[in-house]
């Protein structure tokens, strides 16, 4: 009996901290469930089907992905595609190609520019930002550096709604619409599906309420001007 008796203090600081745990655990769901709802909800009345665009954009931007060399990879390439039949269709009339060239060896940009360039689209009607690190900071720079007030951003289903949010946030008049589909059936995969959950947690707050500078500012490139002043890293 004295035994246990020396062991309930031991139990109740256990079962304290089991409680603290499950409490942690529990404001952790909710509020990874209320980001990615309130995310979801609020950019469904702004993420259209392609004929149900209106022209009158700034430009079209095409949020970077995964490229092997100089070639984009296949969700890229169905960002690309769609851009580029919305910019055909007049949708607007400037692209804004925004992706990672954090190092030399890597660059998302020249697979976008040269896509663009063998499609005959003019090299002033395309703009690259080279520092669009992640979608906050395409957003962000989207505003602050290319002076866009309005545009239509083109990315997989998966990935709009965190899109559009992060864009409107930066007061960003911004539509979205779903990149071609031929790759969006492995879009739904888990790995997409939890590193999107985790992205639109994090934006909820980051693009919503906090609003940090980005990585890189930079000169200002009026969306409204010449494309070719941005061309400084492609070939």
């Amino acid at each position: 009996m004295k035994n246990n008796k020396k062991d309930r203090p031991g139990v109740s600081w256990r079962r304290k901290m089991l409680y603290v745990i499950a409490l942690f655990v529990l404001v952790g769901v909710g509020y990874v469930a209320v980001a990615n709802v309130t995310v979801c909800l609020t950019t469904k009345p702004y993420r259209l089907q392609p004929d149900d665009v209106t022209q009158g954009a700034d430009c079209i931007l095409v949020l970077g992905c995964l490229v092997h060399g100089e070639h984009p990879s296949g969700f890229l390439a169905d960002r690309l595609e769609r851009a580029y039949q919305l910019y055909s269709a007049g949708v607007a009339p400037k692209l804004l190609l925004s992706g990672d060239n954090g190092q030399v060896e890597y660059n998302e940009l020249q697979a976008m520019y040269t896509y663009m360039i063998q499609r005959g689209v003019p090299e002033g009607d395309i703009f690259l930002d080279y520092a669009g690190f992640n979608t906050y900071n395409s957003a962000r720079r989207a505003r602050d550096i290319f002076l866009v007030r309005s545009c239509v951003v083109v990315t997989q289903g998966f990935h709009l709604p965190r899109a559009v949010y992060d864009l409107r946030a930066m007061g960003i008049d911004a539509v979205g619409v779903e990149a071609m589909p031929r790759v969006n059936p492995r879009s739904l995969n888990l790995k997409n599906t939890l590193r999107e959950t985790a992205g639109r947690s994090k934006d909820f707050i980051y693009a919503g309420l906090i609003q940090p500078q980005p990585v890189f500012g930079g000169a200002v490139h009026d969306i409204g001007g010449d494309g070719r002043s941005t061309h400084d890293g492609v070939n």
